[in-house]
């Protein structure tokens, strides 16, 4: 059980210095900035801009995914009574929005790969 606690450990500082070193540069648009970015975009510079803040976004919501992964490891050894929900199914749906959140991302970034390279 203390290895696992010491696993669980060890990857959730490693994805937060991963993720740290992913976001040197700060892209973080609100949502009418981001709008108008896509709506703007015709030159090549701007589709790499969007698909680099979309990789971007899906790498930060997978790393998120990994840590509610870890959390569900963590809560299926320490089962806490007839809670409802429990710290395993919070961590299980925030799993799966972080991943669909990830699919999302991932795909709204190759489309704009498709059209980077169609320059």
């Amino acid at each position: 059980m203390f290895r696992s606690a010491c696993a669980t450990v060890a990857l959730v500082c490693t994805l937060l210095s991963s993720a740290t070193l992913r976001s040197e540069v700060p892209e973080q648009y609100s949502r009418k900035e981001l709008k108008s970015l896509i709506q703007s975009a015709r030159s090549p510079e701007q589709y790499a801009e969007l698909s680099r803040y979309f990789h971007n976004q899906a790498h930060h919501f997978k790393n998120l995914a990994a840590v509610q992964e870890a959390a569900m490891e963590r809560e299926l050894n320490h089962t806490s009574g007839a809670k409802y929900p429990s710290g395993y199914e919070s961590a299980l749906h925030l799993r799966d929005y972080y991943n669909q959140r990830a699919a999302k991302f991932e795909t709204m970034a190759n489309s704009y790969d498709r059209l980077l390279k169609s320059f």
